[in-house]
């Protein structure tokens, strides 16, 4: 474990013209594409936040790129690795999403802005982590904004 660490930390703190694992070729980012497909088909995860992640980010970099030179068009941002790995095995974990319909597309759309957000006006080349934990961190109250479905022959509690 520590010679694994070892030889990935320079990659992780320091990565050369954003060249890290999910980003290093288009056949990582066609397979990560592919994996997250199959995952929403075989409804291991729900669709909404990956829809609503990409439209986040295609939005944000949309309205960004003309202002910020870290920023470079919605379909650059869109096929950035880390973006993919999140919005389909990241951002759905369910521990730590939404449980409702809306609330997960508001999900998606918050972790999808603020990808954009960190990165336009950050120091990080990295920013789907920030984005991840700063949505995480509103996850209890967007889930307040539906109620949780009533179980079948209950009531709310």
């Amino acid at each position: 474990d520590l010679l694994v660490l070892y030889l990935s930390w320079p990659h992780h703190v320091f990565p050369i013209g954003s060249v890290t694992l999910a980003t290093a070729s288009d056949t990582v980012r066609w397979l990560l594409l592919g994996g997250g497909v199959v995952l929403v088909l075989l409804q291991y995860v729900r669709w909404e936040v990956p829809i609503a992640m990409a439209a986040g980010v295609a939005l944000t970099a949309a309205l960004l790129a003309p202002y910020s030179q870290h920023v470079t068009g919605p379909a650059a941002e869109l096929w950035e690795g880390h973006v993919i790995l999140a919005g389909f095995f990241i951002a759905t974990d369910h521990t730590c999403s939404p449980a409702n319909r809306v609330p997960l597309l508001l999900y998606g759309l918050l972790c999808g802005s603020l990808v954009v957000l960190v990165r336009a006006f950050g120091v990080w080349p990295d920013s789907v982590p920030f984005a991840i934990m700063l949505s995480n961190i509103l996850n209890p109250l967007l889930d307040r904004l539906v109620p949780r479905p009533r179980p079948l022959g209950g009531r709310h509690a």
